[in-house]
């Protein structure tokens, strides 16, 4: 199952997981919701992938980037309602996630 997170505040979404809908490269579930998340990041901000998750985040955050956040959250909503055994989506907050990346991200380029 594919468990989501998302924090209207800050514009975040927390991604983990695998829908397990059908094999890799067939599941529907998992595609959707990757094409959202891409779609997500390509338009308002950054992310951060490993294996099984993602971290997405917007840097600014005005009107229209919260407009199309809702709209990828709604669309996000909507494949969680028609697939529940395969993605579950909660609001949350999310802010501490962001921080403790950044901070991160930081620390590795000062080692460098």
């Amino acid at each position: 199952m594919i468990r989501g997170i998302y924090d209207e505040d800050e514009l975040i979404i927390f991604l983990r997981g695998h829908a397990n809908y059908a094999p890799r490269g067939k599941d529907i579930v998992c595609a959707s919701v990757s094409a959202l998340a891409f779609t997500y990041a390509a338009h308002l901000g950054t992310y951060r992938k490993t294996e099984d998750k993602m971290i997405l985040w917007c840097k600014e955050k005005n009107q229209t980037q919260r407009r199309i956040f809702k709209a990828i959250v709604n669309g996000l909503s909507m494949i969680s309602k028609s697939y529940p055994e395969n993605f579950l989506l909660t609001k949350g907050r999310l802010s501490l996630l962001i921080d403790t990346q950044e901070r991160l991200q930081k620390e590795n380029k000062d080692d460098e």
